[in-house]
């Protein structure tokens, strides 16, 4: 019955999703139902996308090799000058509302082809850590770098900030090369530097 039922909520008029409508890829209403289940309800979800060729061999990499962390990808970047850390969250909450990549994410499980899910909503994790007076790089790959990204839970990636000295953070963003390549990497970047510095100018 529940699945019959979300089955119902994903038909036009009724919730977010047909197999018609947000989904370019082929799926009977009982794999729509299983995504909708997955993740939280049909309303939360805008869009189902076929993978590419590409991401196609690296998700079957993943996870027939146990390659997970050998396409993991992350961008560091050292912030020298005074920082808000409570605005630069803010702009990075709105990089997540403006680029839907961020609020993908990957679903394969009892599903007859593995699709990419963007959800409407999601929260990106996000860490802070005081690293004065530490081995930065050590704590970094310690606390950081190692750790693994779910792929089938939105969104696909975490944030740090590190605090090292009173005027220098470092920003890391740990990602996928599934969701992710390295221009996609400088867009949002580029993105972040300009949400953080219209909402400096506007206080």
């Amino acid at each position: 019955e529940i699945e019959l039922l979300l089955a119902h909520a994903l038909q036009t008029g009724a919730g977010a999703l047909s197999a018609s409508g947000a989904t370019l890829v082929p799926l009977e209403a009982p794999a729509l139902a299983a995504i909708a289940r997955q993740l939280g309800g049909a309303r939360a979800i805008e869009a189902i996308l076929p993978l590419t060729g590409l991401q196609r061999g690296l998700l079957a990499r993943v996870l027939y090799d146990d390659q997970q962390e050998a396409y993991a990808t992350h961008i560091a970047l050292t912030l020298h000058g005074d920082l808000d850390a409570t605005l630069l969250r803010r702009a990075w909450d709105q990089l997540v509302e403006r680029h839907e990549l961020l609020r993908s994410c990957f679903l394969w499980e009892g599903l007859p082809l593995p699709v990419q899910v963007i959800c409407r909503q999601a929260q990106m994790p996000w860490q802070e850590l005081d690293q004065r007076g530490d081995d930065a790089a050590a704590v970094t790959d310690d606390r950081v770098i190692v750790l693994p990204v779910a792929l089938n839970r939105p969104p696909v990636g975490r944030v740090t900030l590190a605090r090292q000295a009173e005027r220098r953070h470092t920003f890391i963003f740990h990602s996928h090369h599934l969701l992710l390549d390295g221009w996609s990497m400088f867009v949002l970047v580029r993105d972040m530097l300009e949400l953080y510095r219209s909402l400096a100018t506007a206080q």
